[in-house]
Parts: structure tokens; sequence; C-alpha cells
């Protein structure tokens, strides 16, 4: 029996071994490759971009990031082969945010600012000459004061706010900075759950930031220290992000909520499609539900199959 048991147990350990690891290469050849490249017609970054990055920049991206829908659609293994494949070694790749204020930076709310994606609750995009400070004849004499490198980040959609002498703006790792508007050094970072990509509103009562994650997470953070004062998520669809920055009205905050759907679609097996789109009503001190809007009013019912049985 003995016998009979070794041998069971060396045939099971070789067959194991004999599996191979997924290839990144071709995976990437095979499902990214098509953006990925020069000349796609995207906005999708390149591989000599990607290989900037680290492996767990790479992996956020495809697990809670924006890459999340596309990462879905491989398994765990092929997404950790992916980002070995394209990843710096860790030592090549260990940048840190550096350069942080010696010295906190005064709040100064009557500076020129820009708060949230626009300087009005209409959405416009026009900056008072009152406020901006500029005009024809000194703008050719404008130049280039600092500038700011995202740790990790192959891109960044998160519109700067600028308010009390700060700039508040999100990144790609999901991190958020409060920097000092006339030097660049950085006051604070406060690390979400995954990727920030609209602008972050401040609201000038309770001296808070305003925020939404691609997790469809919404944060209160204090402007001045960078502490948490709320979190709260507030869709529980699996791909419900927030994409567009809230609008901040008196003592409510408005978000717009929307998904990732249309990228899902494309595995066989998912089932679509649930989402209905919508916008929420907070308060703004507690983070507390006042309403919840849907773009689509019904609740979704399913009318058919696909091939493989999906609805």
């Amino acid at each position: 029996m003995r016998t009979w048991f070794v041998l069971v147990t060396l045939l099971f350990c070789s067959f194991g071994y004999s599996v191979e690891a997924p290839d990144g290469a071709a995976i990437f050849k095979r499902s990214c490759a098509v953006c990925h490249r020069a000349g796609s017609g995207t906005r999708a970054p390149s591989p000599a971009v990607l290989q900037q990055m680290t492996r767990e920049s790479i992996l956020r991206a495809l697990e809670t990031g924006k890459m999340k829908t596309q990462g879905s659609l491989l398994t765990q293994a092929e997404r950790e082969a992916v980002a070995e494949y394209l990843a710096k070694p860790a030592a090549a790749t260990s940048k840190q945010a550096g350069n942080f204020c010696s010295n906190p930076t005064p709040w100064v709310e009557d500076g020129p600012g820009w708060n949230g994606w626009s300087a009005s609750t209409t959405n416009g995009r026009f900056q008072p000459g009152r406020v901006e400070g500029l005009d024809r004849k000194n703008v050719p004499r404008l130049k280039l004061r600092w500038a700011f490198g995202f740790p990790g980040s192959s891109s960044i959609n998160s519109q700067p706010t600028i308010f009390a002498g700060h700039v508040f703006v999100g990144s790609e790792e999901g991190v958020v900075y409060s920097l000092n508007a006339r030097t660049g050094c950085i006051d604070w970072t406060f690390k979400a759950t995954t990727t920030v990509r609209a602008a972050v509103v401040i609201d000038p009562e309770t001296r808070m930031a305003l925020f939404g994650d691609l997790a469809a997470n919404v944060y209160a953070v204090d402007a001045i220290t960078g502490r948490l004062v709320w979190q709260k998520r507030v869709d529980s669809h699996p791909v419900a992000r927030i994409t567009g920055s809230p609008l901040l009205v008196g003592a409510r905050l408005y978000v717009p909520v929307s998904s990732g759907e249309e990228g899902s679609a494309a595995a066989p097996h998912y089932p679509c499609c649930t989402f209905r789109g919508n916008v929420v009503a907070l308060e703004v001190p507690t983070g507390k539900d006042i309403w919840k809007a849907y773009t689509i009013p019904g609740e979704p019912q399913r009318i058919g199959a696909n091939a493989v049985g999906a609805p």
C-alpha cells in the first residue's frame, strides 16, 4: 500500500507541475493591444507608458480601477500575468510622492479659485475677470511656476480644484492631493478605494473636500487636514461608478452615478443590462441620503437570453 501511495503522489505532483502559467505577452496581444498601441485612435496609454508603472498599479487598474470592466474578462492568473509582463521591477518603480510642505498652507478664501467642475451651479465654464486676475495683455507673459508628477499614474482625469490657496486633485491611483497653490508642495494626501476621476468640490461652510471614486463611493474629507469625515457607497450595482463631479448647492451634494456596464456586456455570461443611472442627493455634514432619482424609472426586466443563456 505504501508503494502505491508514493507512486500516486508522484504522478499527481508531476501532473501539477506540468500546468503552464498564463503567458502575459500573449494575453496582452489578444485582449489589450487593440487599444494599447500607437495609432489606435483611443486615449489608452501605449505599452511604453504602461511599462513605467508598478505591477501593483496595473493590477489595481484591472481589479478596481478604470480597467475593472476589461479586467473582469480575465482570470486572476491572467491579470497577474499581464501585470508581470508589463511592469518594471519593483526597485525601478518604487517612487512615492515627496515634497511635503514644511508648514501648513494658510486657508485664504478671498483669493482666486475654481471650485469643482464649474465656477457656478449652471455648469458654465466662464471665469469672471474680477476673479481670474487675467486679461489679454498679461496672458502672453504667463510662465510655468511649478509642476507636479503623479506617482504610479499613466493619466489624470480629475480636473484640479483651486480654493483658499490650495489645489485639490484626484489621481488614477485613488490618491487625492492637497497642494500649495503657490509652490506645489503637498499639504496632505488621502487614499480612496480606487481611482478618483472627477473634480473635488470644497464646501466653504464645513471646510470639507467632497469627491467620488470609480467604486461609487462618496467621501467627505477635512480640507485642511485630510482626515476622513464620512464615506458612503451610493449605489450597490457591481459596476456603478462616479465619473461626473458632484454639485454643491447649500448644504446638499448632488452626485451623478454612472456605470461601466457597456464594457461588462462584452462578456457573454454577463447578465446585461441592469444599471439604471441615477442622481443622489446627500446631506453634506453627515452624508445622509436625502433622495435618489433614477434615469430609467422602472426595474430591469428579463426579455430574453443570449447564445450562452445569459439574460
